[in-house]
């Protein structure tokens, strides 16, 4: 086996990614401290403040490499290609979602810094940023409709309905159900975990599967091979 070559480009890419907080740091008067050390040391919090949240987000990272890692290996063996554009679209979605919850794009970062108000004269809200997932994920769903007929899709079905929940448990109807704010706070992350749990669980299975069939038929035409393989 030939060894891989030393990753001298991530190394770049890590160097740069450094440089760039520090100008940032200087730039708009921030502390560098702030941007490079775990908040739980910054405001000397307890360890185990934020737990939930950030094992939702290992999830979520979870699912991203498992999909973008089977897109490469399937762009290796699926002439055709596509297993390799089903897993890329479905492992960049993943990604952007859990940079989201990572750093709270939809409730903090557009709404008070896209500027966007100054330009369109429409004052943003993450309304917008819901929107655009939900165009994003349709857009998904759609172009991959006969790919996603050949796993087990209903995994899929219920995450996204788990996920779906937890979005309205502090919104609506919900509120007269859950009176208590610290109740519809725990509901709603505790179904967000779950949901991505179910989410990411899905693509590691059907990865599992596609993997496994690609390697032993080398072949793409898998209908009905990925479901029964993905729920073992």
């Amino acid at each position: 086996m030939r060894n891989p070559r030393f990753p001298f480009v991530f190394y770049a890419a890590g160097l740069a990614l450094l440089a760039l907080l520090w100008g940032l740091s200087q730039a708009f008067y921030i502390p560098i401290r702030e941007l490079t050390t775990d908040p739980a040391q910054i405001h000397k919090s307890p360890f185990y403040h934020g737990f939930l949240s950030n094992l939702t987000v290992i999830t979520w990272a979870l699912g991203a490499y498992v999909a973008l890692f089977a897109a490469w290996f399937a762009g290796q063996w699926d002439k055709n290609g596509e297993w390799a554009r089903f897993f890329l679209k479905a492992g960049v979605f993943t990604l952007i979602l859990m940079l989201d919850d990572l750093f709270m794009f939809h409730e903090a970062v557009f709404p008070k810094y896209a500027m966007l108000s100054s330009v369109t004269g429409i004052e943003p809200n993450e309304k917008f940023v819901i929107g655009g997932y939900g165009l994003f994920a349709m857009w998904f769903v759609y172009s991959s409709r006969s790919t996603l007929r050949k796993t087990a899709w209903p995994q899929l079905l219920v995450a996204c309905g788990i996920l779906a929940f937890g979005v309205l448990a502090d919104r609506g109807i919900a509120k007269k159900v859950f009176t208590d704010s610290a109740t519809r706070a725990f509901v709603e992350d505790a179904a967000k975990f779950l949901g991505v749990l179910g989410w990411s669980l899905y693509f590691v299975g059907t990865a599992k599967a596609v993997a496994g069939n690609l390697m032993q038929n080398g072949s793409t035409d898998m209908s009905t091979n990925v479901a029964r393989e993905a729920d073992r």
